[in-house]
């Protein structure tokens, strides 16, 4: 069983270039980086969609000593049952594969705890299928960086499925219910760690909460045995409290999402 992850570092979004030949121009490839999850992007009917990206180090985010560890894919469908393959490169010439699957879920994640560092600074992620018409894909996001990960196990009692319906009732003048619409449907997921080194919390958590809170981020409680169940979310309350007790510091997650 994998500990619980965090994606936030997105490398995308400081991307000096990310480009798709094969986009429908309403959906642009853009909208891969943004963490909006009602953006997404689209491509047009072809043969293979590829995705060219340019993490340039202008922005002094991927340069020596980064790592890419981690890819994701989140609100994805396609016409097709299809194949990802994702290469990188530092020259644009000669090409390595990362990885490549024919058996996605939906949302994908990858985690490569090795990495692949700077100057592999190209990408290009290909979504191929053997019957090429009428072949369409679509992802609300693109998550291309590094991942937290908590050093310790959830306190007993997490639970992954919690959700609570959304609903809109409609009532008469004199208060009578008419019907109830269900609005959609949210995730509320809360999870506790009681024993984090304190070391921990202030080289790898603060960073995190310090430089993309109250933007959402991706959870993943555990990607081994439940790769499917990688969440967009974010904190439900913004207020952090990370209390001695007396040696390790404890910390506890309320998480809200909208269920796809």
């Amino acid at each position: 069983m994998a500990k619980p992850i965090i994606l936030w570092e997105n490398q995308l979004e400081w991307a000096d270039e990310i480009s798709c030949l094969t986009t429908d121009p309403n959906y642009p490839v853009e909208n891969l980086k943004d963490w909006r999850e009602y953006l997404v992007w689209k491509s047009t009917i072809a043969g293979e969609h590829t995705i060219e990206i340019n993490l340039n180090t202008g922005y002094g985010h991927f340069v020596p000593g980064t790592k890419i560890r981690a890819f994701a894919l989140y609100n994805f469908s396609s016409t097709q049952a299809i194949a990802i393959q994702v290469d990188y490169s530092s020259d644009q010439t000669n090409w390595t594969e990362w990885f490549f699957t024919d058996d996605y879920l939906i949302p994908f994640i990858y985690i490569d705890p090795e990495g692949v560092s700077y100057p592999n600074r190209y990408w290009r992620v290909k979504f191929m299928i053997d019957m090429p018409m009428n072949f369409r894909v679509q992802t609300g996001l693109m998550f291309l960086g590094d991942y937290l990960e908590f050093p310790c196990y959830p306190e007993s009692g997490f639970d992954p499925n919690s959700e609570e319906v959304i609903l809109e009732p409609t009532r008469s003048e004199s208060g009578y219910l008419l019907g109830v619409v269900e609005k959609y449907r949210q995730r509320r997921l809360s999870v506790e760690f009681p024993f984090l080194p304190d070391s921990w919390v202030r080289d790898n958590f603060l960073p995190f909460w310090n430089n993309h809170i109250p933007k959402p981020f991706l959870f993943a409680w555990d990607y081994e045995n439940h790769p499917d169940e990688l969440y967009l979310v974010e904190i439900a309350e913004p207020r952090l409290e990370l209390p001695y007790n007396p040696i390790y510091r404890s910390l506890r997650l309320e998480m809200t999402g909208r269920k796809l």
